[in-house]
């Protein structure tokens, strides 16, 4: 059976030559798992020292340096994390230095106490040059933070616990004294104490003697391994036997008083009540949560409020969360050196800007109580990463300590896991490949274990509890025996795997787990949803959506889809999928793209014209083609028939066009309709006698025969563009214009009705918007050519007229400018993705020979690699509309932020502003599709809305985000590449 363990090296060797019996010994009274062989091989790469690994490097393939650091200084953030959380209770006030002396006291004491256990020396690997020699305490210290760092790797947390539990016992007992140098310093003034050493022993094994002597002839000793410790040792015994009053002062601290939520600030409420929802914290947890957002300058300047409410500052809290933090990020490392297994390691204490980018991507600052005079000087990068760490230590406090804020994280914030914990990880064990695709569901997973046998031979089951919150519904799967938890846990998950793959490329027959229902009727939600991952799921072919090019399959996948989902439809899961289906319609089919090409083919045209004169018939035409194009795709109209329009066509083509044969009663939809009205109207052009015959009814085919036009193949390919469900192509004498038919079956699903409506796309706003600006641009060509040719009764008229041609030629050239600007065809030539560390940066650079002096800017984090499904141009023209606005709104000066964050399918690229904020009818057009009506001069309020149409060509979208300050947009993007960050 395979086990989390099989992935390290084997260290048979070793272990025969040096026994590990005394170890296996130590951690089998902690309640680890001994009796497991791949536990053993484990730990037997732990227990290598460095001068052993350095002689038998070949013989023990896969052990590295950075694999051993990795695993020490996971142990230490474990045992600084304990100590943080156990001291926190007992210190006073809200300084940290008493916690941080605490902390420190925990490192002090562990070489000595380290030594003290036999097990560690006599079951450590050492080289030819080291057999038969005491170890250095410090080394030993190393070791056994290996050996925590192994059990927090492997989710044994309860032993881990259990192992260090002596060394903190140990460590309190003696914290009498925190640092007895500096104690007995202060303490004897009146006979101050001098220190005289004496060394012996070889330089690699050098024992120090320290003597301690006041001015009154009183003296203590002490031995070490360093002039420190020796000191140490000395002074610790100078201050209990001479000075016990101030060895005892530090007992006298009572625990904290019990802390209220800090009520009557809207902000610091709405926040507190957000971090609740979001990590699904107990109503007890505010007070704390609420503490955590609570500055030192604050409760400086309303102390007898603070003291009502039994509260204080978030100094403490934010030194807890540092350790919680930096724990889960040297996890993080350690299980990426576990299956990558580096020469080397190079890790560095996580930098504050991580936490103030995370800081800021949760919007914690805007509940933040700060003090009147902090206000002004505003919110530090310090206060900012302060208050994360905070908040982050009172969630984990607030969980009951869990072993890792991972498995409690919400998906909602997996941006802000990413900065404090990056790195993906490889050679996935089963358990963290269902906890992500559970994550990529959106559903929570919890695991019960029942256990049988004597508790040496105990046999675990585990089961496997899949909840959706969206639908409230729970699907239980069982495993088989295993011969620990863990091991129990990856055998379910390895069950629930397989069930979810069974389905993976089809829907499960009347005899399928009732997962996979759960499963159907989840990513049904989550694709009626506000942000669906319709990008990621039509590229693994989730949910139908690599069908979507083939509207009957997908109708009769949909079919079968809503027998298994067994509930009523409503008209917001209906709507959400019809949107969803639409978006992958849009990822699957780059026929617009002809559209946008002939547009700026136009506006190119156009803004070459020098003189009135050069505005011919040809570019006229061409504008009027391109404003019905993006007028019918814009167009918020009711279906039709095909009769209706035949009438139409009759009234006001009579004697021109002639209709041949029956026309059946086919429903039209206004983009169908508008193909067919431009195929007659193309043939009716010559001014000779055009024909129309319908061929079919299923699908709908209409000829259309008369003089052949020059362009028709592009008009063709244009008109076929308008409508996923309708093709114009040329034929002989004429063309055809072909319309597929669907038929709904009787009593649909929610997900039959959808995909019965995909076919037709939704009206486009930007679309509906361009096509005014053509109207207007046309307008203007017409003035300009009229009074270009006008004849003028006098040469003055003539100037004039002239004049007024050329003011009428400037107009439509300026808004031929402003169509170019916020118009893209994607680039095929530069594979349409994007890396987003290179690019911003590029961009950054770029913007900031752009901006004014007034405005400044805060630039992206380019640390991390990710790779989007847009091109560079497309790219560039939405961050240049948005920070373009950005200026525009900070006439006074100001700042840009830009930031951005990346997590599984995902890539978020933040805008942000310190201008006034946009107007709520501003926010309430863009979403519901209205013009935007615009205050710019010479503006045409199209900014926005290009945006949006370009980020829904790549499965993208627009949001904007509510913020106390400015304006907030995100941008999001889905990733095409895997995510690769640095883990330092």
């Amino acid at each position: 059976m395979s086990t989390p363990h099989d992935r390290w090296p084997d260290t048979g060797a070793s272990r025969r030559r040096f026994p590990i019996d005394p170890a296996l010994e130590a951690l089998r009274q902690c309640g680890a798992p001994v009796g497991d062989s791949g536990f053993v091989d484990a730990l037997g790469v732990a227990l290598i020292h460095n001068s052993y690994l350095y002689e038998n490097t070949r013989q023990l393939p896969g052990v590295t340096r950075g694999l051993l650091d990795a695993l020490a200084r996971l142990g230490g953030t474990f045992l600084q994390r304990h100590a943080a959380v156990e001291g926190l209770a007992w210190v006073p006030g809200d300084k940290p230095g008493p916690l941080s002396t605490e902390i420190g006291h925990i490192a002090s004491t562990l070489p000595a106490w380290a030594a003290r256990q036999p097990w560690i020396a006599e079951s450590t690997a050492v080289g030819h040059g080291l057999v038969g020699e005491p170890l250095p305490n410090r080394v030993v210290a190393d070791l056994f933070r290996r050996v925590v760092g192994l059990l927090c790797v492997l989710d044994l947390y309860d032993s881990a616990t259990r192992l260090a539990g002596g060394l903190l016992s140990d460590a309190r007992r003696t914290a009498v004294v925190h640092d007895p140098v500096t104690t007995l310093q202060a303490t004897a003034r009146a006979a101050p104490v001098t220190y005289a050493y004496e060394r012996e022993g070889p330089d690699h094994q050098s024992t120090y003697h320290a003597v301690a002597t006041d001015t009154r002839g009183r003296r203590t000793t002490g031995t070490g391994r360093s002039k420190k410790a020796a000191a140490h040792e000395a002074a610790r015994k100078f201050v209990q036997r001479y000075y016990p009053a101030a060895a005892a002062t530090v007992t006298a601290v009572r625990p904290a008083a019990q802390a209220r939520e800090m009520l009557g600030y809207r902000d610091h409420t709405w926040t507190v009540d957000r971090i609740q929802r979001a990590f699904a914290l107990p109503p007890t947890a505010r007070p704390l949560l609420s503490q955590a957002l609570i500055h030192s300058s604050w409760t400086y300047e309303h102390q007898s409020e603070t003291a009502r409410a039994g509260q204080r500052s978030n100094q403490l809290l934010g030194l807890v969360g540092s350790h919680v933090l930096e724990h889960e990020n040297r996890l993080a490392v350690a299980r990426r050196a576990v299956v990558e297994r580096p020469d080397t390691l190079l890790v560095v204490t996580l930098p504050n800007d991580a936490y103030e980018r995370a800081c800021r991507w949760a919007d914690l600052t805007s509940g933040l109580l700060l003090g009147a005079g902090q206000s002004v000087l505003g919110t530090s990068p310090e206060i900012k990463a302060n208050v994360f760490q905070a908040v982050m230590a009172a969630v984990y406090l607030s969980k009951r300590r869990p072993a890792t804020l991972q498995s409690e994280w919400p998906p909602a914030w997996r941006p802000a896991w990413k900065m404090i914990a990056p790195g993906r990880a490889r050679a996935l064990d089963d358990t963290t490949r269902l906890q992500r695709a559970a994550s990529g569901l959106r559903l929570d997973i919890a695991f019960e274990f029942k256990s049988s046998g004597p508790s040496h031979q105990a046999v675990f089951v585990a089961t496997a509890i899949l909840t959706s919150p969206l639908l409230g519904d729970s699907v239980a799967v069982t495993g088989g025996g295993a011969s620990g938890k863990t091991a129990a846990k990856h055998e379910v998950s390895r069950r629930v795997l397989d069930i979810l793959a069974s389905s993976a490329s089809g829907i499960p027959d009347d005899g399928g787990h009732a997962l996979n229902r759960l499963v159907l009727a989840q990513q049904a939600a989550i694709l009626a949803s506000n942000n669906p991952p319709v990008a990621a799921w039509a590229a693994s072919k989730q949910f139908g959506l690599d069908l979507i090019q083939s509207p009957e399959k997908l109708l009769e996948w949909a079919g079968q889809t809503d027998r298994h989902l067994r509930k009523r439809s409503s008209p917001q899961l209906v709507a959400g999928l019809t949107n969803a289906f639409r978006r992958a319609r849009y990822l699957a089919d780059t026929r617009e793209q002809v559209i946008d090409a002939e547009l700026l083919q136009t506006l190119d045209a156009i803004r070459a014209v020098t003189e009135p004169a050069g505005l011919d018939r040809t570019l006229t035409d061409r504008i009027v083609r391109l404003c019905r194009l993006f007028r019918c795709m814009g167009a918020d109209e009711p279906d039709t028939d095909l009769g209706h329009l035949v009438g139409e066509w009759t009234s006001f083509h009579r004697d021109r066009l002639a209709l041949t044969g029956p026309m059946p009663a086919v429903t039209l939809t206004a983009r169908e309709r508008a193909v067919l009205d431009a195929a007659a109207n193309i043939m009716l052009r010559s001014k000779a006698l055009a024909t129309a015959r319908v061929f079919g009814e299923r699908p709908l085919r209409m000829r259309f025969t008369g003089p052949t036009k020059p362009d028709l193949a592009h008009a063709c390919a244009l008109w076929s563009a308008v409508t996923w469900s309708g093709v114009m192509r040329p034929v002989p004498g004429g063309l055809e214009v072909e319309i597929a038919g669907l038929t709904l079956p009787l009593n649909p699903g929610p997900v039959s009705q959808a995909a019965f409506a995909a076919p037709h796309p939704s009206p486009d706003p930007f679309r509906r918007r361009v096509a005014d600006v053509l109207h207007d641009i046309k307008n203007h060509a017409s003035a300009s050519r009229q009074a270009s040719n006008a004849v003028a009764a006098t040469p003055a008229g003539h100037h004039e007229q002239q004049a007024d041609a050329h003011r009428h030629l400037e107009r439509m050239q300026r808004l031929a400018l402003s169509l170019t600007a916020v118009t893209s065809v994607p680039d095929a030539a530069a594979g349409g993705d994007v890396d987003f560390g290179p690019f911003l940066r590029q961009y950054a650079r770029d913007l900031l020979t752009r901006l004014p002096d007034r405005v400044g800017l805060d630039t992206p984090a380019t640390d991390t690699a990710a790779q989007a499904a847009i091109d560079e141009r497309s790219l560039g023209l939405i961050l240049d509309n948005l920070t373009a606005n950005a200026v525009e709104a900070m006439a006074s000066g100001g700042r840009i932020r830009m930031d951005w964050t990346v997590d599984e399918e995902t890539a978020i690229i933040e805008v942000a502003d310190d201008g006034p904020g946009i107007g709520a009818d501003v926010v309430a057009a863009l979403e519901s599709g209205a013009r935007i009506r615009t205050t710019k001069q010479g503006g045409s309020g199209i900014g926005l809305l290009s945006v949006e149409s370009l980020l829904q060509r790549v499965g993208g979208q627009l949001a904007w985000i509510p913020s106390p300050v400015g304006t907030k947009w995100h941008v999001r993007l889905p990733l095409t590449a895997p995510t690769e960050g640095t883990d330092e």
